[in-house]
């Protein structure tokens, strides 16, 4: 029996963890700052038939914004709860964001007996995120996972990309079975040989009560997948988690990434630099995804959003097919808008052009006018934009085949006014590069020019330190001078000398 029940905790360690008792979360309402905002309980059913005990933490319907607000899952740990969350709507409401939390099944008041790291609560979650899409307040949903909680993000984001804006992954593990031989070899002294033996008997017993194979749940299998922006967090003070698991995850993770360090253990309170960090990417990764959505939403004519109206007809642009779809498939991948002028520079500017010149030969051959005459006409009301894009290839098919008539032509020549926009947009892009090159080169110029100018200045400086020098030889010289031979003396010197002379010239005389 002893061996049994030490057994027995071994794998319980692992799928049946200490449950986290709570009475309550507290008042419903909660004030921050002058705002106020509303939790909201209830319970959903995940895909086995258990209940989950949920909140939802939203702004009082007088101070909401707007119908459709972005929102935050907290995702948990394995011996922890909803609880967890209450700190983080703290830092996230105020930033007009919703915040939902829940226990996993299995956890705090939750309806199930076992807890699997991430193989079944990715059900869980895709049962939440079900409801809040449902309910038609949620525009964007964030995750934010803690331990166990970050590793079922990376499931559910590696399984289904496009539902999620962003992620926050602390401290997830990336392989179970190198996390459980590290913590046998930490917190055991049973030698490695027999841990592993120990291991496969654990896998089997916890194979047969939750389907989940301990060796098959390995995080790091799925990040190259998963394009999805994510802040990973990593504490160097882990021992239970260590920090080479999240360093691996980040290395090996396809999408936009970023990595944040912090101090403390796995279970310790995170620094407030952290939250503001989080807030700060949530805040960045729903703005993203909110300009992807508002081009998205085709309101008005065909020549609103000229570069989003190609993204969605890439067929009909013939020349420029290949780099719409690269460019399309990029923003899907990635989870976030790609910008003009990325997707300027990404397309072949010789073939914008050759195609821009062929809209126009075609544009001479027909009359504007007569188009003009036949729409007052005819003065019909603006289709729909997915309607007129149907009635945009159906007419330049026509007028391939010569059948359009020249009162119909505007309507087909539609998608060419947005080449047109696109082209100019273009050649804008190119005139700054071209000035960025200009500039370029008149400041190499100048920084060449400044080069001469200081080796002249100095040599400038080596002769007038030359002539500083003769100049003080000079001085001292005179100096010398005048000490030896003072003014007075010089004269009388002088003086003699010509009296002798003039003696001597006598004495020439008289001989």
């Amino acid at each position: 029996m002893k061996i049994n029940g030490n057994y027995s905790d071994l794998w319980k360690a692992v799928i049946r963890p200490q449950r986290q008792q709570y009475t309550d979360l507290g008042s419903n309402l909660l004030q921050i700052g002058d705002r106020k905002f509303l939790r909201e309980d209830f319970q959903l059913q995940n895909p086995t038939g258990f209940k989950l005990e949920c909140s939802h933490y939203q702004p009082i319907e007088s101070e909401r914004l707007s119908e459709q607000m972005p929102c935050v899952i907290y995702l948990h740990g394995n011996c922890s709860s909803r609880t967890e969350a209450i700190s983080s709507a703290q830092i996230l409401l105020p930033m007009d964001m919703t915040v939902f939390s829940f226990d996993f099944s299995g956890c705090g008041k939750s309806e199930g007996d076992w807890v699997t790291l991430g193989h079944k609560e990715q059900d869980d979650l895709s049962t939440v995120i079900a409801y809040l899409r449902s309910t038609g307040r949620v525009s964007m949903i964030g995750l934010w996972g803690r331990s166990m909680g970050a590793v079922t993000s990376i499931f559910y984001a590696a399984r289904d990309p496009s539902s999620i804006a962003g992620m926050v992954l602390d401290s997830p593990f990336s392989s179970l079975n190198e996390l459980t031989l590290e913590l046998a070899k930490t917190y055991s002294k049973i030698p490695l040989v027999i841990a592993k033996v120990v291991k496969k008997f654990i896998r089997k017993s916890i194979l047969t009560r939750t389907g989940m194979d301990i060796d098959k749940l390995n995080p790091i299998d799925h990040v190259s997948s998963c394009f999805i922006p994510s802040l990973f967090i990593v504490a160097n003070g882990d021992d239970f988690v260590r920090p080479h698991h999240g360093k691996k995850l980040f290395e090996a993770y396809a999408g936009d990434k970023n990595i944040l360090k912090v101090e403390g253990d796995h279970n310790s309170e995170r620094p407030n630099f952290m939250y503001d960090s989080v807030s700060i990417f949530f805040h960045n990764s729903f703005l993203v995804t909110h300009q992807i959505q508002q081009q998205n939403c085709f309101a008005g004519t065909l020549k609103d959003s000229p570069l989003l109206l190609l993204l969605s007809m890439p067929q009909k642009v013939e020349p420029l097919n290949k780099d719409i779809n690269v460019m399309a498939n990029i923003e899907q991948e990635k989870g976030r808008r790609i910008s003009n002028e990325d997707f300027l520079f990404c397309l072949d500017k010789t073939l914008v052009k050759n195609h821009l010149k062929a809209v126009k030969e075609e544009e001479k051959s027909s009359s504007i006018e007569s188009d003009r005459s036949f729409e007052k006409q005819h003065d019909s009301p603006p289709c729909k934009p997915e309607s007129c894009l149907t009635e945009v290839r159906e007419r330049d098919e026509e007028l391939e085949e010569g059948e359009l008539e020249e009162g119909e032509l505007k309507r087909s020549l539609s998608a060419q006014i947005i080449i047109e926009q696109i082209v100019q947009h273009f050649d804008q892009f190119s005139e700054k590069e071209n000035m960025t090159e200009m500039l370029d080169e008149e400041f190499n110029e100048l920084e060449q020019f400044t080069k001469l100018s200081r080796q002249e200045l100095k040599k400038i400086k080596d002769t007038a330190g030359l002539l500083s020098g003769k100049r003080m030889e000079l001085l001292s010289s005179r100096q010398v001078a005048s000490m030896h031979f003072p003014e007075s003396r010089s004269a009388a010197y002088l003086q003699h000398r010509e009296s002798l002379t003039q003696r001597d010239q006598n004495v020439q005389q008289h001989i």
